[in-house]
């Protein structure tokens, strides 16, 4: 289902933009929702706090985030103090490594397709509160193209997993077809992809438990607390934060094994 689909078939949502017209899941979205579409163009900030006003008054909306930083949009949720009693879904344009530090706490998910996006806000549906969603139109292209992750509708992960792995190698899922690069000679390797962006979760830790190493590729280095709390009694190596670049990746594979 496409975002307009889904933004239709929902008509308690409202979506919020400074410019519908460059996004292209967004065209003709003014015809198709009428008063439920918001075209404002103004600072950041001032979208951000129209957004909340409406999820704060029980209207449930969906905010196209103007840019891919995701600094100042950490920045202003850290301001927010009061309950939602319904759900504020951001969606951020993401290209290379996202700055995770910046909402270290929050509901974020990397988005791979149409469904996975569905899937996620119907959830914020039932679930009051700001979600974050980070999309790559890129890395979507391309796991369109090879049928990757098809049929995801969690927020789980998804684990490729070799036999007799020495080492876990842990990213987001736009970030899956570079790792894979980047091991392309490396067959002992557990690869996890993320698709939620709020920390590591148990399939994950329990890769590490099994290698005792790993490499978090474009990760915050705050989620070093998930590992240490997880599987510090298996870690045969200092875990290793890599940028999401193949020569980064590949170093962080040769100190881990250093050790």
């Amino acid at each position: 289902m496409t975002l307009l689909e889904w933004l239709q078939s929902n008509p308690s949502v409202h979506v919020v933009s400074e410019c519908f017209a460059v996004h292209n899941d967004l065209s003709g979205v003014e015809e198709a929702l009428s008063t439920r579409a918001h075209l404002l163009p103004m600072s950041d900030a001032s979208l951000f706090h129209f957004s909340l006003g409406l999820a704060l008054a029980g209207t449930p909306t969906f905010l196209q985030w103007p840019t891919s930083n995701l600094a100042s949009l950490g920045g202003l949720m850290n301001k927010v103090s009061s309950e939602l009693s319904t759900s504020l879904v951001i969606r951020v344009p993401i290209s290379g490594t996202a700055n995770l530090d910046a909402i270290i706490g929050s509901s974020a998910y990397s988005i791979v397709h149409d469904d996975h996006r569905s899937a996620v806000l119907n959830t914020a549906l039932h679930r009051p509160g700001i979600y974050i969603i980070l999309e790559s139109l890129s890395a979507m292209a391309l796991h369109r193209l090879e049928s990757r992750f098809a049929g995801l509708q969690t927020d789980s992960s998804t684990l490729q997993s070799s036999e007799n792995p020495q080492c876990t190698v842990v990213g987001l899922n736009q970030h899956a077809s570079m790792i894979e690069e980047a091991l392309s000679d490396a067959t002992h390797c557990d690869i996890v992809s993320l698709h939620k962006a709020s920390g590591l979760d148990a399939t994950t830790i329990e890769s590490i438990q099994r290698t005792g190493r790993v490499i978090c590729v474009g990760l915050p280095t705050a989620w070093m607390s998930d590992v240490i709390n997880g599987s510090f009694w298996s870690l045969e190596a200092e875990p290793e934060f890599s940028d999401a670049t193949v020569q980064s990746i590949q170093q962080s594979l040769h100190r881990v094994f250093e050790t």
